[in-house]
């Protein structure tokens, strides 16, 4: 059996991250939408929607690195 090379191992773990990134957006923005369902409208304005935003750009960003790189590895 082959051991994994360091470029698979970083891939991997990538998209693990990619995962949790996407996972850890969605719970955020369902926090702010049931802050705003409260009536916090502080949630309107502060920096849990630029987040949201961040994280899944970074997670999309880390999807795409680790998918390129792994069908440049295997070609």
């Amino acid at each position: 059996m082959t051991r994994p090379t360091p470029e698979q191992a970083r891939n991997k773990l990538g998209l693990a991250a990619s995962k949790k990134l996407e996972t850890a957006a969605d719970a955020l923005h369902a926090y702010r939408m049931a802050c705003l369902e409260c009536g916090d409208h502080a949630a309107q304005h502060d920096r849990r929607h630029s987040l949201v935003s961040e994280l899944q750009e970074m997670a999309a960003w880390l999807e795409g690195c680790c998918k390129s790189t792994a069908s440049a590895t295997i070609a």
